[in-house]
C-alpha cells in the first residue's frame, strides 16, 4: 500500500511540475511595427545670407516640422513601408541641392539615415551659387 501512495505522490508532483512550467508568462514582447529616420540637414552659403527661419520637414505630406539650417533630428514611430520626406520653406536665395523629396523604405525596429544639403547665395543678387 505504501508503494501505491509513493507512486501516486510522485505522479501528482510530476504532473504539478509540468503544469507549472506550462503556466509561464505567455505575454511575449510584441513585434516592433515602426522604425525611425535620422535626418541630417546641412546648409552652405557664399555669404552670411543663410535662411533665417530655417526650413520645414514634410513627412508623407503631413504638416511640416520646423527644422534649423544645420541640424540632426530623428523622426520616430513611422510604420513599416515607404515614406516620402521633403524639405520645404527654403528661402529664395537658397536651393536644396540634394534630391528633394527623398523616398525611403522604413523597416520596423531599424533606424535609417537621410541627408539634405542646401546651398545659399547672397540675397542682394551679388556673387552666389548661380543657377542652382
Amino acid at each position: 500500500m505504501r508503494a501505491i501512495h509513493s507512486l501516486l505522490a510522485a505522479t501528482f508532483l510530476g504532473l504539478a511540475a509540468i503544469l507549472t512550467l506550462g503556466c509561464g508568462d505567455s505575454t511575449a514582447p510584441a513585434a516592433q511595427t515602426t522604425g525611425t529616420i535620422e535626418i541630417s540637414v546641412s546648409t552652405q552659403s557664399t555669404s552670411i545670407d543663410i535662411d533665417p527661419d530655417g526650413y520645414s520637414l514634410i513627412v508623407d505630406g503631413q504638416p511640416g516640422q520646423a527644422v534649423g539650417v544645420n541640424v540632426m533630428l530623428t523622426v520616430g514611430a513611422l510604420a513599416q513601408g515607404t515614406h516620402l520626406i521633403r524639405l520645404d520653406g527654403v528661402a529664395s536665395n537658397c536651393s536644396v541641392v540634394s534630391p528633394n523629396p527623398l523616398s525611403v523604405y522604413v523597416y520596423a525596429g531599424i533606424a535609417h539615415s537621410l541627408a539634405f544639403s542646401v546651398a545659399c547665395g547672397s540675397m542682394d543678387g551679388g556673387e552666389g551659387w548661380g543657377d542652382y
